[in-house]
């Protein structure tokens, strides 16, 4: 392992069936360690995000009232441009610019 990469191992027994979970954080020029297996860094991250970014889910930025409302459950074409905008800036930060990989196998 390359001084420019992290790596994390969980071992998860579902069922009584071994199941590990590696973490590794890399240079996106860099060759994946694990090449054989899928790589599902982005779509754990890409669900995440946008199951917090959901407009008045947990918050809503710009709110009906205030600039920031929290857990108002509502929407507007405003405050889905805006998190529209967070998404794909976070989106583009985990996944190109720190690179983060979870390969299951």
């Amino acid at each position: 392992m390359s001084p420019h990469q992290s790596k994390l191992q969980l071992d998860l027994s579902v069922f009584h069936k071994p199941i590990l979970l590696s973490l590794s954080l890399s240079h996106p020029d860099r060759t994946p360690l694990f090449v054989d297996m899928a790589d599902w860094g982005p779509v754990i991250i890409a669900v995440a995000l946008f199951v917090v970014l959901i407009p008045g889910l947990l918050f809503q930025i710009p709110g009906k009232n205030r600039v920031v409302e929290f857990g108002n459950m509502q929407t507007s074409v405003a405050s889905m441009a805006v998190h529209a905008i967070i998404y794909f800036g976070l989106i583009t930060i985990f996944l190109i610019a720190i690179g983060v990989h979870v390969h299951a196998g």
